[in-house]
């Protein structure tokens, strides 16, 4: 490893952003007494990766740009990229043809219960008509004994 490659992309942060070694230990909790290594020729194998993610997020920077790391072929890959993206909109679009397809069971489902409600609410209907009718007829036997039809 190279000395000082983490320390050289951390100066060049800094100075980008103006800041003081101060101001970061303010920004990102870290002592004051820590800083220094940091900022100076740090062997790269010493360094505490949390320490450095800290630092760079705090200067706007990114952990991929530090000098020295190979960027990834995937990443830059615009057709690898669309097929991913392709591939899960087709997912999307299988879920979204699974939601319509359960929501129109879940109608279907829905209409048939309320047919089933309006019958029983009709044949309720029918049966308390009846039953008033015949509590009628026998009121009526009752009034009229020389009429009657049950109380004769």
């Amino acid at each position: 490893m190279i000395l000082g490659r983490i320390s050289a992309y951390l100066n060049a942060l800094k100075d980008k952003n103006n800041l003081t070694q101060r101001q970061l230990a303010d920004m990102t909790g870290i002592p004051v007494g820590t800083l220094p290594r940091y900022f100076g020729a740090l062997d790269d194998d010493a360094a505490n990766f949390e320490v450095v993610r800290k630092l760079v997020v705090a200067m706007h920077g990114s952990l991929d740009e530090l000098p020295g790391i190979p960027l990834r072929q995937a990443e830059h890959d615009e057709s690898a990229y669309k097929a991913v993206v392709a591939g899960l909109e087709a997912r999307l679009d299988e879920k979204n043809d699974r939601i319509r397809h359960r929501a129109e069971l879940l109608d279907d489902e829905q209409q048939r219960s309320e047919r089933e409600t309006r019958r029983a609410n009709r044949a309720t209907l029918i049966a308390c008509i009846i039953g008033a009718l015949f509590v009628l007829l026998v009121f009526i036997d009752a009034l009229i004994p020389t009429r009657g039809w049950i109380l004769r």
